[in-house]
């Protein structure tokens, strides 16, 4: 590409768009004849919309039209995920405050403030275990705004976005590594959703799990639901 001149054509209305135009940081070009912003890949030119096989409905997911509003709900629910952290919290937390008690009565106040940080992680992961069993998370897409919130625990990542603003919905595959003392490693890989906004800046729709079927049916469900083009995004799965 060395020397060569990038040429990037609106989608919209087919003009050429001026260098002035085009940020190449966020792949983001805005054209000067009908003023549309999109998106367009590195080799130069608009991003073209493609034809992805359908992803069927996972069963923990539901979906309704509620006059004219897309409301789709998924169902935290995974049993092999409570009974994991369940198992985990009530040996932590017997562990953790049975330290702590004794050294409350031998007045060991350093020590116990030690052991706060602990027992800090065990209320979080009782508190994660609960909402894993309990919360659901509700995303309901209207031709005026996209919100995402989760309940009835209250948990983070709550969304609310303008439509209108959104530009394209991708999803990327987030795999990391760790290391135990033992010399053992593992790997663990989720599947996130995102918005990218028409102004070029990149939110995050939802952070979900090892279910890539999952964050690809959001994502088929909410292009098609705005009339969004699918078209590649960089680093999506």
């Amino acid at each position: 590409m060395s020397g060569e001149v990038m040429r990037v054509d609106c989608r919209n209305c087919g003009e050429s768009v001026s260098a002035d135009n085009i940020n190449i940081d966020k792949l983001v070009a805005k054209c000067g004849a009908c003023h549309a912003v999109f998106g367009f890949d590195v080799a130069g030119g608009a991003t073209k919309p493609r034809k992805r096989e359908n992803i069927a409905m996972p069963k923990s997911v539901t979906v309704e039209n509620q006059g004219g509003e897309l409301v789709i709900v998924h169902r935290w629910r995974s049993i092999v995920a409570v009974l994991f952290l369940t198992v985990f919290t009530l040996i932590w937390n017997s562990i953790t405050w049975t330290f702590f008690v004794i050294m409350w009565q031998e007045g060991q106040g350093f020590v116990m403030a030690f052991l706060s940080i602990f027992v800090a992680v065990g209320v979080g992961v009782a508190y994660l275990t609960l909402g894993i069993l309990l919360n659901s998370t509700e995303i309901r897409v209207s031709g005026r705004r996209l919100t995402v919130k989760s309940g009835p625990l209250p948990m983070p990542g709550s969304v609310d976005v303008r439509s209108e603003d959104i530009d394209q919905v991708w999803v990327e595959e987030k795999v990391s590594h760790s290391n135990s003392r033992q010399g053992h490693s593992s790997t663990s890989v989720h599947y996130p959703v995102f918005l990218r906004m028409k102004d070029g800046t990149k939110k995050t729709l939802a952070r979900y799990g090892q279910d890539s079927d999952l964050s690809l049916f959001l994502e088929q469900e909410i292009e098609t639901h705005l009339g969004i083009e699918d078209r590649p995004m960089r680093g999506e799965f």
